[in-house]
């Protein structure tokens, strides 16, 4: 299954409209996606300042790793080419969630 972000905006949209907060009756759709977008932004600059990664609690940890540049081979031609150093995040699983999916 893919969760989109309009299943995401949706979701927070049909949450706040049902519950206890005073200014629910202003929450639009348009204001669930901007709680997206700054959710997602909010992320990426926490994950780009800390060199340790991002660790959000009852979820799991987002961490960067730094790749060497390396030599590869074209699949089609065999031939040998660089492939450039990057940086690659990665996801690991709290055992909050491993432990309620087994």
């Amino acid at each position: 299954m893919t969760f989109t972000k309009k299943d995401f905006v949706d979701l927070v949209h049909e949450m706040i409209a049902n519950s206890d907060f005073k200014w629910k009756d202003q929450c639009t759709k348009t204001n669930s996606e901007k709680i997206y977008d700054g959710f997602v932004e909010s992320l990426i600059d926490v994950i780009k300042k800390n060199p340790d990664g991002l660790k959000l609690g009852r979820l799991g940890t987002f961490k960067i790793k730094k790749k060497a540049a390396r030599t590869g081979k074209n699949p089609r031609t065999g031939e040998a080419i660089q492939i450039a150093a990057r940086k690659d995040l990665t996801f690991k699983v709290s055992s909050n969630i491993k432990e309620e999916l087994n």
